[in-house]
């Protein structure tokens, strides 16, 4: 019987299958975003074209998130799609009132949270638990969650291991991660305790 413990990898990562039908939904959704908020004026990593892709591969984590939730709580969650200059706050899934950032990677290992930006102005955290995405062919695989309380203390502070990046990001250990299960648990008792 395997066990529901911390791993390398939280045991049991969910993959979420996306269809071509959503990928577009998600692509055109993003491009409307990038317009909206003029990331190609800008001159820091995303102005630069260096971080291809990235809020269509955001949006593709939070879509796998909402899907999730939904199979796994019965709700009917789906994509913030609104556009907003200063972005979402720092808050991607709202489930019953608890409230999660979603981190997506499409390559490497490490769990990113940005924490200083490149003018070393601490980034807030809004929500109450971070989960981490990692794309992959067909879908996204849901890794794992930690609170917000758990990234801001249990985290190793370190520059971007981007090279002309001038961001700092909380890094939190494959290791630390609680698998997906416990976050539909934690979000019923978050509900419970209301």
């Amino acid at each position: 019987m395997m066990g529901e413990g911390r791993g390398k990898v939280a045991p049991a990562p969910k993959l979420v299958r996306l269809s071509a039908a959503e990928r577009v939904q998600l692509r055109a959704a993003a491009a409307k975003r990038e317009q909206f908020r003029g990331y190609a004026a800008r001159s820091d990593a995303w102005g630069n074209g260096m971080i291809g892709d990235a809020v269509f591969h955001g949006l593709c984590g939070e879509h796998a998130l909402c899907r999730y939730l939904n199979s796994a709580l019965g709700l009917q969650l789906h994509v913030d799609l609104a556009l907003r200059r200063a972005g979402d706050g720092g808050l991607d899934v709202n489930a019953l009132g608890f409230r999660m950032q979603v981190k997506t990677r499409v390559r490497g290992e490490q769990n990113l949270i940005r924490r200083l930006d490149h003018n070393k102005r601490i980034v807030p955290i809004a929500c109450d638990a971070f989960v981490f995405a990692k794309i992959v062919p067909g879908g996204v695989q849901l890794l794992g969650w930690v609170t917000a309380e758990f990234a801001r203390d249990g985290g190793a502070f370190a520059k971007s291991p981007r090279r002309d990046s001038g961001h700092f990001n909380l890094v939190v250990d494959g290791s630390d991660l609680e698998p997906m299960r416990r976050l539909s648990d934690r979000i019923r008792c978050a509900q419970g305790a209301a």
